[in-house]
């Protein structure tokens, strides 16, 4: 995706703008893309902004010929800034940053990094938004520090090397994604959520402080005050991100996330907003959406995921790697939609990620059961956690996967990893709750960052459900009130109450159905969903695909030299694993996708001059 980057270091000018630039053309994903850059060799700093070019330059720049000088990636959504002087954004931020520091950025939300620099003290300050939902890797090295949105762009300047962080690895291997501030790489962190990173230049030392952090769950309201204020809550922050918004799209589903967001947009912003829903022919997610798009009279667009995404698979794994420098497990899914928000002139898209905080029943490893909601202590909540998110990929093997570290090691970095991420949290009172904190903090900030970090190539993303106010508000419902689709219904009721009478997919039953209805109709979809039947189809298939049409690109990468003689992996198991799938012994979908994923990024990203894989036929292209 496109970001910041930037450079402190001693050498020349020559050095320093070919090394900012350098940096800058790792991001450059598309010839579309808009560069700022700012090279002050006699203060020995570079710094550099790839951007969408969507937004005027006075937006994200401050002026470059000040002392002092300011960038923006992203946007601020909302801040103590008055709108009604004349002066330009970023100068009125920097100006806010100058003056009260963590107090301006407490008071701010958006998805953003920004970085300032302050020649007369040599001091270079980095903040990202408050969840912290645009990565910001950064190194030092002796007497250079740099930064950038992505880690191919710290590459550049040949400081990362190719010692690995087996934290990281285990973590990815484990638990599907990284956690904490960990990479692949050992010289390389991620900068923490709601964060204020500075870099003295005359002391060589880094510095981080947390503006932002979560709020503690106080169910001391009555239930009907509390969704009150989550209600009001929501409305706000869909009115934060949709109005007088040009350009505007929402990835529609029909689920409930996107649904309540639709539902609570203004009538006059939604005659122009444009509407796109992903789903293979026929799929009820589209039949639904075409609904919903019809009753709020907006432009809507299937978009058809046919055998063509399997013909280009390939093509498109290696640019979501390069998209994501590997971090991410993904099956790719979306890939083949983001001409499609070029083509509709979508600029700023509309995401319902998140929305699982108003129903922690379905979060995927973090979904709440009753095992859940009676946790008592810490030892008990440590205990589920390590139980249920681990669940997916090693402890499918009868061998250890990774040649520096058996499954002991392994189980005992995911018990590591779980016992520091809950730190934050550590005043909470109950046990349950705190699965939320981990929940926004590790999964959000770490898996669903890296998947907006792709849509991020293409489009701003914004996330409604992500807002401090809400969930502020959410935080004063008990987690029994947050399990299912209740909080979110009655919010359509009170709205829009025609979407409660179109089907919800996750269900199989319109929203106002009765219990049993929604019971009945479930089974009805699973059925239908084995039979084959036309529009119950899920949109993927991804592991029937490993082992039928793209078995000989699992090979292809898994089964290669470079592969199996990394030191990575173990052979012998990684030779099992695929030989199990393909045969239909064991179903071991992620794990072969997340090993694929990670041997491309070794390939495309750390040691290119391995990539010996033969180039997709046809392009995607813009």
């Amino acid at each position: 995706m496109p970001g910041l980057c930037g450079i402190l270091s001693t050498v020349d000018e020559l050095q320093l703008r070919q090394a900012i630039e350098q940096m800058g053309d790792r991001m450059l994903h598309h010839d579309w893309y808009g560069t700022e850059y700012v090279v002050r060799p006699e203060q020995g700093i570079a710094l550099g902004h790839v951007h969408l070019g969507y937004r005027p330059r006075e937006k994200t720049l401050s002026p470059p010929e000040a002392r002092d000088v300011l960038l923006i990636d992203g946007e601020i959504i909302r801040s103590p800034i008055a709108d009604s002087t004349q002066t330009p954004l970023a100068e009125k931020v920097l100006q806010a940053h100058l003056e009260t520091r963590e107090a301006f950025w407490r008071e701010s939300h958006g998805k953003f990094n920004v970085v300032s620099w302050e020649p007369a003290t040599e001091t270079l300050s980095i903040i990202n938004d408050p969840y912290g939902m645009k990565p910001l890797y950064y190194i030092e090295e002796g007497d250079l520090f740099a930064f950038a949105s992505e880690l191919k762009s710290l590459q550049a300047i040949d400081a990362v090397g190719l010692a690995i962080d087996p934290v990281g690895v285990i973590q990815f291997f484990t638990f599907g994604h990284l956690w904490g501030t960990h990479t692949f790489r050992e010289s390389v962190k991620v900068l923490p959520p709601g964060a204020m990173l500075t870099y003295s230049r005359s002391e060589g030392v880094v510095r981080i402080s947390r503006y932002h952090s979560l709020p503690a769950p106080d169910p001391g309201d009555s239930s009907e005050d509390a969704l009150q204020l989550v209600d009001e809550a929501f409305s706000e922050s869909v009115k934060n991100s949709t109005t007088e918004t040009e350009h505007l799209g929402l990835a529609l589903s029909g689920g409930m996330d996107t649904r309540t967001l639709f539902a609570l947009m203004d009538e006059g912003d939604c005659a122009s907003l444009q509407t796109l829903c992903m789903g293979m022919k026929g799929s009820r997610d589209q039949v639904s959406a075409r609904k919903m798009a019809h009753c709020k009279g907006s432009l809507y667009q299937d978009f058809v995921l046919d055998n063509q995404f399997l013909k280009n698979f390939r093509f498109h794994l290696d640019r979501m790697v390069q998209l994501t420098d590997g971090h991410y497990l993904s099956q790719c899914i979306v890939m083949p939609t983001f001409p499609k928000y070029r083509e509709l002139g979508i600029q700023t898209l509309l995401r319902g990620h998140a929305g699982e905080l108003m129903h922690m029943n379905k979060a995927y490893n973090f979904s709440l059961d009753q095992a859940a909601l009676n946790l008592q202590t810490e030892t008990e909540l440590e205990g589920w956690l390590f139980q249920h998110l681990r669940a997916y990929m090693l402890e499918s093997l009868d061998q250890p996967l990774l040649a520096f570290a058996d499954q002991a090691e392994c189980d005992q970095v995911a018990r590591d990893t779980i016992h520091t991420s809950l730190q934050e949290s550590q005043s909470w009172g109950r046990p349950t709750d705190r699965i939320w904190q981990v929940f926004i903090t590790e999964r959000l900030r770490r898996e669903t960052a890296m998947s907006l970090a792709k849509f991020g190539s293409v489009v701003e993303t914004r996330l409604p459900y992500l807002d401090p106010g809400v969930l502020s508000a959410l935080s004063r419902l008990p987690a029994e009130s947050k399990l299912d689709e209740s909080i979110q219904a009655e919010m359509l009721r009170k709205h829009y109450p025609s979407f409660l009478g179109i089907t919800n997919v996750n269900t199989g039953a319109r929203v106002d159905a009765g219990t049993l209805t929604k019971k009945i109709q479930s089974l009805k979809m699973r059925v239908f969903a084995k039979l084959g039947f036309p529009g119950y189809q899920p949109y993927e298939r991804l592991g029937l695909w490993l082992r039928r049409e793209l078995a000989p690109m699992v090979r292809e990468i898994l089964l290669s030299d470079q592969c199996l003689d990394r030191g990575i992996f173990n052979p012998e198991t990684v030779r099992t694993t695929v030989d199990q799938h393909l045969s239909g012994r064991r179903n071991h979908t992620f794990l072969l996708m997340a090993m694929m994923i990670y041997e491309r990024g070794q390939q495309l990203i750390f040691n290119p001059q391995e990539n010996m894989a033969t180039q997709a036929t046809e392009q995607v292209t813009l």
